[in-house]
């Protein structure tokens, strides 16, 4: 070989090795994406990751500032005020002797410079009021954030749960399937040797078909919940989230006191008082405000003379001003009118939640306890089912039994085997749900 072709089949070994390694190291990043999720590790991904909850955490942000943009409104103000300008010459229309009609000339350049200050001392009480009012409105935010999060959290359940339910029937047809395939191996050696018919075979490859389509069906289910699931916690794309072998039911929920967590209560109880503040500062408009102010201005030319003098003054003043909005007494009694109706309403609101929160309550317990029930019963029908599917087979190699009973054995075991995994992920769910309406999700 010459070194021309030495050096080739080097080149050729080294790039073959990096292409290998490239698709080893993306196999691996691919495969370390395949992992078995909690719901509680969906809790805390979707908590960091949800593009909803940023965009409530910003809407609490902007309530933050408003509550700080109130307390700022207290605070006394000040401003200071700089000109400069041209003055013209004064024209004066005498009738007196010691001062004739003309013109006089003044200094033309003009310049002022002011400091004023002013506090509220009395206004009825308006800015404390509309601090607490945004302080309230804050919690209203901040409420609806822990709703969000509580809706999104469900509605991970709800993915997780069919992702587990979907996995399972993945594996329940999977073992199926290679028990039937292992039967029409069988079949077919029968049929080789004439103790069996071929109509037993062609039974037997139906039910494996229907097997298999039910199997293609189930794992296009898993892809598109888990890709469900993998954009709502906003991972990468390739991520595979396997379930845990059990989904844990939330016993405690059963075991809440009462609802004083629940997130719409504690929203309507805070409406109430939203609603009663705004009231607060209807009324409070028809009061005097009572407030200190001051000023300082250094002004050039001095005015007051004529002819005006070229120099600066200095005048300052303070006090005590009161002020009173006579308007107010017929312009403020719509609003007053309108902020009590809405207090009525958001009293009534609250009453309906209480109701609705009852009803849904005792339904969802309700339903708990149905799915329990029907658990017991799925459990007890897989048994039977197992058992027959063992005595149908035993009488099938034994010839004492026909294929299609069989085939109904093994539908049937089937069917039961569904039945519990469908019976545990309901209770799961049930229970899940009723911790979002205990606001204890």
């Amino acid at each position: 070989m010459t070194k021309h072709n030495k050096i080739d089949v080097c080149r050729l070994l080294s790039i073959a090795t990096l292409v290998m390694s490239i698709l080893l190291s993306r196999s691996t990043s691919q495969e370390s994406l395949r992992n078995v999720y909690s719901i509680n590790d969906l809790f805390a991904i979707a908590d960091s990751n949800s593009k909803t909850l940023k965009l409530s955490a910003l809407a609490i942000a902007a309530a933050e500032a408003k509550v700080e943009e109130a307390k700022v409104d207290k605070l006394p103000s000040l401003s200071f005020s700089a000109s400069a300008g041209y003055f013209g010459n004064v024209q004066i229309i005498s009738y007196e002797d010691n001062l004739p009609s003309g013109t006089y000339p003044v200094p033309h350049f003009s310049n002022n410079y002011g400091l004023e200050a002013s506090y509220v001392l009395y206004a009825g009480g308006v800015m404390n009021k509309n601090i607490v009012l945004s302080e309230l409105q804050n919690k209203l935010t901040t409420l609806q954030y822990e709703k969000n999060k509580q809706e999104v959290r469900l509605l991970l359940v709800g993915h997780y749960i069919d992702l587990f339910v979907a996995q399972n029937q993945q594996e329940v047809y999977r073992q199926n399937i290679e028990q039937t395939q292992k039967l029409l191996a069988m079949m077919e050696r029968r049929v080789e040797r004439g103790v069996a018919l071929r109509s037993d075979v062609l039974r037997t490859q139906l039910q494996l078909s229907s097997y298999e389509l039910a199997l293609t069906s189930v794992r296009n289910k898993i892809s598109i919940v888990n890709k469900k699931l993998v954009e709502t916690l906003a991972l990468p794309t390739n991520t595979t989230i396997l379930t845990e072998t059990h989904i844990p039911i939330a016993t405690a929920a059963l075991s809440t006191a009462g609802y004083a967590n629940n997130i719409d209560l504690q929203t309507a109880q805070v409406q109430i008082e939203t609603a009663e503040k705004a009231l607060g500062i209807a009324k409070a408009s028809n009061s005097p405000v009572l407030a200190l102010y001051g000023s300082s201005n250094l002004a050039r030319p001095f005015m007051y003379d004529l002819p005006p003098l070229d120099l600066y003054a200095h005048i300052w003043t303070a006090g005590v001003t009161l002020s009173y909005q006579i308007d107010g007494l017929y312009k403020n009694k719509k609003k007053i009118k309108q902020a009590k109706i809405h207090v009525a309403e958001s009293k009534m609101a609250r009453e309906l939640a209480d109701e609705h929160v009852d009803v849904d309550y005792h339904e969802l317990k309700i339903g708990y306890q149905e799915s329990m029930e029907q658990l017991e019963v799925a459990k007890r029908d897989l048994a039977l089912a197992q058992d027959n599917f063992t005595l149908v087979s035993n009488r099938y190699n034994a010839q004492l039994a026909l294929i299609t009973d069989l085939m109904d054995a093994s539908a049937s075991k089937v069917r039961a085997e569904l039945q519990v995994k469908n019976a545990e992920a309901a209770i799961a769910f049930a229970s899940y749900r009723i911790l979002r309406l205990t606001g204890e999700i």
